[in-house]
């Protein structure tokens, strides 16, 4: 499910974070352990704000996907059969060609 894809994305992500903050760290030198830590550092700073910079409209657009789906199993009735009735009309019509994906 949706769990399953975030978590691929997320990794792909991560990957090129990372990638990308030791291709902006590349020029620098390093002269002593002490330093090469701090380089350390920033490269592994560079990488969760990149992340950060990448993945946090998609994880917050999860979060709010989520609280729908909890909120749903809360509603009152009238709006659980409105809920399942588009459901079942959606997947009728993506079955005759007339809709496609709503995703």
């Amino acid at each position: 499910g949706e769990g399953v894809n975030a978590a691929l994305e997320d990794a792909v992500v991560l990957a090129d974070s990372y990638d990308a903050a030791g291709a902006l760290g590349e020029g620098e030198q390093q002269q002593s352990a002490g330093e090469e830590g701090e380089q350390e550092s920033a490269q592994a700073r560079r990488c969760a704000e990149g992340y950060d910079r990448a993945r946090r409209a998609d994880a917050n657009a999860l979060s709010r996907y989520a609280n729908f789906v909890q909120d749903g199993q809360r509603a009152d009735a009238p709006e659980r059969v409105g809920r399942l009735v588009t459901t079942i009309a959606l997947a009728s019509l993506q079955r005759i060609g007339l809709a496609g994906p709503t995703w």
